[in-house]
């Protein structure tokens, strides 16, 4: 299972390539941990087109870069690198929890299915 992240971007933006550049090694260290099912797919979408003008209405975003995480706005315009590595591990562990309910079905709002 993956964590999904969107990067809004815009070519020439500094803090764009700032924040690509931490979610690349956030990428690799996932990529490292062989004992992890657990993966990130990190999708870059141009802030002018669009899909990403929509967005930026939709959540308000006035320039980027902007951060999704499995759909949910993280964060705009100045992005912390400490505070985007937190909830990109707490959405991995997540997801990991998720994974290693084995003999059973364990979905948002519902309990664990009997075995």
């Amino acid at each position: 299972m993956a964590v999904k992240i969107l990067l809004l971007t815009q070519e020439g933006c500094s803090p764009c390539k700032r924040v690509k550049r931490i979610l690349s090694e956030i990428e690799k260290g996932v990529k490292l941990n062989s004992g992890s099912a657990t993966s990130i797919e990190v999708e870059e979408m141009g802030f002018a087109s669009e899909l990403g003008m929509k967005l930026a209405v939709e959540h308000q975003i006035l320039y980027p870069p902007a951060v999704f995480i499995d759909g949910q706005l993280f964060g705009k315009g100045k992005i912390r690198e400490d505070e985007l590595r937190e909830a990109i591990n707490l959405s991995l562990s997540k997801v990991g929890s998720l994974h290693s309910t084995a003999g059973g079905f364990l979905r948002e709002g519902f309990e664990r299915m009997p075995d």
